[in-house]
């Protein structure tokens, strides 16, 4: 089971990010930053 944060887990999902558990969002930000940011405009 993946718990996402709303939109935004949904959307980082969707662009690829890594969603390995339990750490999902710090390796999005570690390993994406990018995308992360893109999301976020």
């Amino acid at each position: 089971m993946k718990i996402l944060d709303g939109g935004l887990g949904r959307e980082l999902a969707r662009r690829g990010a890594p969603f390995r558990q339990p750490e999902w969002s710090a390796l999005a930000l570690i390993e994406a930053p990018e995308t992360v940011k893109e999301v976020h405009l």
